[in-house]
């Protein structure tokens, strides 16, 4: 059976271990208050620069003789999902995938195929889908500036099949020429 004096020892080695771990969570919540504290003061002064900065552009444009209203003006939109083509990447598969049919037509999903196999890397399924959906966008949108027509009218752009408008395959490099004897 161990003595009261061994007991003793025990907790008071026990109690020196609890007094030293709790002096250290407190120099730790310290150092975690000081670099929260550090954070919000630095995103508090970002934003009053932010407001500084806006107000700059408020009293710029109400210096000049056109008359601006900034509150019509809209904030800018950024993209925060990344990127599965880079900019125009897009439309110049497209028009690749109509020059290299040579002149027939082709269907929205075999453009689709065309472009996920020049993509730089493998898609998941929402990539592939939300990739469709753009494809679908953007046909239409070449279809409105009249640099695509499609030969089936279809109900949807889902299947419908796409060639080049007054353009010709001429080139193999490069994106497609105008034909000039089609225009007139």
């Amino acid at each position: 059976m161990p003595g009261p004096l061994s007991e003793i020892s025990r907790v008071e080695n026990a109690l020196r271990e609890d007094q030293n771990a709790y002096r250290q969570l407190l120099i730790d919540h310290k150092e975690s208050e000081a670099v929260s504290s550090s954070n919000l003061q630095a995103r508090k002064a970002y934003l009053q620069q932010l407001k500084f900065d806006l107000q700059t552009i408020d009293g710029t444009l109400l210096l000049h003789d056109i008359p601006i209203n900034p509150e019509i003006i809209g904030p800018l939109k950024t993209q925060t999902s990344p990127r599965l083509l880079q900019f125009g990447e897009m439309t110049r598969l497209i028009f690749s995938c109509l020059k290299f049919a040579g002149g027939e037509c082709r269907a929205t999903s075999e453009i689709f195929t065309f472009i996920t196999t020049n993509c730089r890397r493998k898609l998941t399924a929402d990539e592939r889908k939300h990739l469709r959906f753009t494809l679908g966008k953007r046909l239409v949108a070449l279809h409105a500036k009249g640099f695509i027509r499609i030969t089936n009218q279809a109900k949807s752009n889902f299947e419908g099949r796409w060639e080049l408008a007054n353009w010709t395959t001429l080139s193999t490099r490069g994106r497609p020429r105008k034909n000039k004897l089609n225009d007139e």
